[in-house]
């Protein structure tokens, strides 16, 4: 069976990243290079980020600067966010398309909530009270998780409006793509 990546890849890498590394500025190959989940994480965004026609400078992609939001492929995601905005009051119309703030908001969001939702990540033992404390972060982030779904959605659309796909075959091939199993490689670490 063919395996594909979506942009929905791009989000998921870049957050994984970010919770291994939370300092972007000190992305790169050399910073990581004595950490192969950190550099693996990496090389694979780069080469999506090439794959998918987009800056491999990842503040660009944080700030949303890839973004031309006067660009056609954006016509349906304007439409969809004009349709879906459920604000009751406005207090005018701002000329000109902010999609790139818009997305550079959202992903401030989206890579708080990666803080909140790794919280519990490093109990290993713990009390009773603890315990119970870790058990009721654990519930809550559940919920999050349920919800956060058609949020990265919107994201990911935002990040490939046309909805493209690519072959993991293409992407090792035109775009130096690691194809691994990255759970091996974390098991590794821990």
């Amino acid at each position: 069976m063919k395996r594909y990546v979506t942009s929905k890849d791009i989000l998921r890498i870049f957050l994984e990243l970010l919770s291994l590394s939370n300092n972007i500025d000190e992305w790169s190959v050399e910073e990581f290079k004595d950490n192969e989940p950190r550099l693996l994480r990496y090389q694979q965004l780069i080469a999506l980020f090439k794959a998918f026609k987009l800056p491999t400078d990842v503040k660009s992609f944080v700030n949303g600067s890839f973004i031309d939001g006067t660009n056609e492929k954006y016509v349906k995601t304007r439409a969809y966010m004009m349709q879906n905005n459920h604000t009751k009051y406005t207090v005018g119309n701002i000329i000109g398309d902010d999609i790139d703030m818009a997305f550079a908001y959202m992903l401030e969001y989206r890579m708080k909530l990666n803080t909140v939702l790794s919280h519990n990540q490093q109990i290993l033992l713990a009390s009773h009270s603890m315990r119970y404390a870790f058990f009721q972060i654990n519930m809550l982030d559940r919920k999050i998780k349920e919800s956060i779904e058609k949020y990265d959605a919107f994201l990911a659309r935002i990040i490939a409006p046309e909805n493209e796909n690519i072959s993991i075959e293409e992407m090792v091939q035109s775009f130096a793509y690691i194809d691994v199993d990255m759970s091996e490689i974390d098991f590794k670490y821990m």
